[in-house]
C-alpha cells in the first residue's frame, strides 16, 4: 500500500503544480499566485466539463485550453498531459467525497450500522453523482485511462477499504457484525459499489440516484450482517 501511494504524487491540498514564477506578474499587475490559481481552475472546470460530456479520449489539450481560455504552455505548466488533469480532477471529486462521507460516519456514530451506512452512502454519491459529469469522471473515465491513472485509482480504493474495515471493527464492537475478517467482504463491496455507479453513470436513462444509494446500503448492510435491509432506499 506504502509503495502505491508513494508512485500516486499527489499535490497537498490546495498546491499549485509547475509553481515556479516570482511574485508578481508584472503585466498583469496581481499577484501571480492569484493567476496561477485561477488558471488552474479553469482547467479543473474544463477538464469536468469535457471529461465529463465528450469523455477522455476525445479530450486534447488544444480542446481544453478552449475550454479554459488559456494556451497550451499554460497547460503543461500546470499538468504533463490530459491524464495528469483526468488524475487532479478525479482526485478533487474523491477527496470532497471522502470528507463527506467520514463526517456522515461522525455524526451518526450513536446511531445503528444501518443508519450510519445510509448517511455515509448518501454523503459519497450525493458528491459523486451529483450530476452526470461528476458520475462520468469518477466512475467510467478513470477505467483504462492509462497506467498512472490506474495506480490513482487503485490507491483511492485501498482507502476505501480501510475505511470499511475500519467501520466494521465499530459494528462488531457493539454487537452489529460477528467478529471475523472482513477484508475481502470490503474489496467485494468497494468492486461491486463501483460497478453500480458505473453502470448507473452510463446509461442515458438513469433512475433516480436514491434508487442506487438504496441498493448499495443494501448490499452493505447484508453483507455485514447476513440480513436483508428492510428500508425502501438510502433515506429512510
Amino acid at each position: 500500500m506504502a509503495r502505491v501511494l508513494a508512485r500516486v504524487r499527489r499535490p497537498a491540498e490546495g498546491a499549485v503544480l509547475g509553481w515556479n514564477s516570482g511574485p508578481w506578474n508584472g503585466d498583469a499587475g496581481q499577484p501571480a499566485i492569484d493567476r496561477r490559481v485561477r488558471q488552474r481552475e479553469a482547467f479543473f472546470a474544463a477538464g469536468l466539463a469535457l471529461f465529463g460530456r465528450d469523455g477522455f479520449a476525445l479530450t486534447s489539450v488544444e480542446r481544453l485550453c478552449v475550454e479554459a481560455g488559456a494556451t497550451p504552455r499554460d497547460f503543461y505548466r500546470e499538468f504533463p498531459d490530459t491524464e495528469g488533469l483526468l488524475i487532479a480532477v478525479h482526485d478533487r471529486i474523491t477527496t470532497e467525497a471522502m470528507r463527506a462521507m467520514s463526517a456522515a460516519l461522525a455524526e451518526t456514530s450513536p446511531e445503528p450500522l444501518e443508519t450510519r451506512i445510509g448517511a455515509a452512502v448518501r454523503a459519497y454519491l450525493g458528491v459523486t453523482a451529483r450530476d452526470p459529469a461528476r458520475a462520468r469522471v469518477a466512475y467510467v473515465e478513470v477505467l483504462g485511462a492509462g497506467p498512472t491513472m490506474e495506480l490513482h485509482r487503485q490507491a483511492w480504493r485501498e482507502r476505501f477499504i480501510d475505511l470499511f474495515t475500519a467501520e466494521v471493527e465499530r459494528a462488531v464492537a457493539r454487537g452489529e457484525a460477528e467478529s471475523r475478517d472482513y477484508r475481502m467482504t470490503a474489496m467485494a463491496v468497494v468492486g461491486t459499489v463501483n460497478e453500480l455507479a458505473y453502470q448507473w453513470a452510463r446509461r442515458a436513462d438513469r433512475p433516480p440516484a436514491d434508487q442506487i444509494m438504496g441498493e448499495v446500503v443494501r448490499l452493505i448492510v447484508a453483507a455485514l450482517n447476513g440480513r436483508p435491509h428492510q428500508t425502501r432506499d438510502a433515506g429512510t
